[in-house]
């Protein structure tokens, strides 16, 4: 069979289960992360108490809040590592090109982020249950979460995971074209956060992606700006193979 009667969908999907496969050090990387985040976060993200001659009462606040964070800094860091030269050789394994492995890498991206999302916000109800099993306290329950307010949730997390994974992922495209402006790009935000424009710019993309206030205009602003953050990433990789 040549090249051209292989389809690029199912070169892709060859590629996506292979990685899938291959690089399951991502998924141990991300459940050893958010147990650290369970460690950190077992007394409750917030506690507050109160004592009587009556009764004493301890109010412990569970959030999912720490292992998203370390989901997040995971899924750009673990972005990274996928455009290093170590894991570009593997792709000679296969009949490929650069785009069937960008949209794989992608897809594995996409994949990881889902799960990376779901299991951080499970990380709040894993606290509860500790507690429960390790406390002879009773546990009075002050709120609770729609089922559609727990999809939105969680829905949330996936793209601002997805997102900190397409950044990841076009910087370590940089940093492999050219990486003094790998090296450049990290000093001018820091030089940014100190400089006096620095309040409108961090305020804007703030309000711009953390504020939103219609779900849908959220996830059409994720969409787009991980799209051309991945398409972005691809035509650097093909300039830099140009360049050779």
């Amino acid at each position: 069979m040549s090249f051209n009667n292989i389809s690029l969908s199912s070169i892709v999907w060859k590629q996506y289960q292979y990685k899938q496969k291959s690089y399951v050090g991502m998924y141990m990387s991300l459940m050893v992360l958010q147990l650290i985040a369970i460690l950190i976060s077992i007394e409750g993200t917030l506690y507050t108490g109160e004592t009587t001659d009556v009764f004493t009462l301890n109010m412990h606040q569970y959030s999912a809040d720490v292992a998203f964070f370390f989901t997040v800094i995971w899924g750009g860091i673990s972005a990274i590592l996928l455009t290093t030269k170590g894991y570009w050789i593997e792709n000679f394994m296969f009949v490929t090109n650069r785009l069937s492995n960008h949209l794989a890498n992608i897809a594995l991206l996409t994949t990881v982020s889902i799960v990376g999302g779901i299991t951080a916000l499970l990380t709040k109800y894993v606290n509860v249950v500790i507690h429960y099993i390790l406390r002879d306290e009773p546990i009075i329950q002050l709120s609770t979460l729609e089922s559609s307010e727990l999809i939105v949730g969680v829905l949330t997390m996936i793209f601002y995971i997805l997102l900190a994974s397409a950044i990841g992922y076009v910087y370590g495209i940089i940093l492999q074209w050219n990486r003094f402006i790998a090296i450049v790009i990290p000093i001018l935000l820091v030089g940014l956060s100190f400089g006096i424009g620095y309040i409108d710019l961090y305020a804007t993309m703030y309000d711009f992606y953390l504020q939103e206030t219609s779900f849908l205009l959220f996830i059409i602003k994720m969409l787009v700006t991980i799209s051309v953050l991945f398409g972005l990433a691809i035509v650097l990789s093909n300039r830099k193979e140009e360049l050779k």
